[in-house]
C-alpha cells in the first residue's frame, strides 16, 4: 500500500506540473520539471530510439528551459523501454561542461539490458555529477531531493 500511495503522489505532482505547462515534448524524449528545488526533470525517452549528439544538445536545451537557467537534476525514466545512446552523445552527457548545469542524474531501470548500459554509462564516462541506478523511482526522487540548496 505504501508503494501504491508513492506513486499516487508522483503522479498527481506530475498532473499538476503538466497541468501549468512544465512539459516540452521533443521528438525522441519528453522531458517534465516535477520538482522546483531542486529543480527535477523527468526524462522519458521513446522505446528503441537512438540519441545522437544534436538530440542530446535539445535534451539539454529544454531543461535548461524548464529549470528557467538553474542546474537541475535529472530523473531518467526508462519504464518506455531500452534505447540507446551514441558514443559522441555519451561523452557530452558526461562532459565537465554539461556538468556545469546538472546536479545529479538518478536512472530508473527496470530490466537486466538497460540497468547493465545504465551501470557501463556510469563506469566507462565517468560523469562529474553524481549519477545513481534505481529500480524504484521513488527512491531516485528521494536521493535527488537531497541536492536542494
Amino acid at each position: 500500500m505504501k508503494k501504491e500511495a508513492a506513486y499516487t503522489e508522483l503522479f498527481d505532482r506530475f498532473i499538476a506540473v503538466k497541468q501549468e505547462g512544465k512539459q516540452i515534448k521533443l521528438t525522441k524524449s519528453l522531458q517534465t520539471l516535477i520538482e522546483t528545488d531542486p529543480p527535477i526533470i523527468k526524462m522519458e525517452a521513446a522505446e528503441n530510439e537512438f540519441f545522437e549528439l544534436e538530440d542530446i544538445k535539445e535534451i539539454h536545451e529544454a531543461n535548461l528551459k524548464l529549470s528557467n537557467g538553474k542546474p537541475f537534476c535529472v530523473l531518467l525514466d526508462t519504464s518506455k523501454g531500452h534505447f540507446s545512446v551514441s558514443p559522441k552523445a555519451n561523452e557530452l552527457l558526461a562532459s565537465t561542461e554539461y556538468a556545469k548545469t546538472r546536479r545529479a542524474t538518478a536512472m530508473v531501470v527496470n530490466s537486466l539490458a538497460t540497468k547493465m548500459a545504465a551501470y557501463f554509462f556510469i563506469r566507462f564516462n565517468k560523469p562529474p555529477t553524481p549519477t545513481r541506478v534505481f529500480t524504484q523511482a521513488e527512491e531516485a526522487l528521494k536521493w535527488l531531493k537531497t541536492f536542494a540548496e
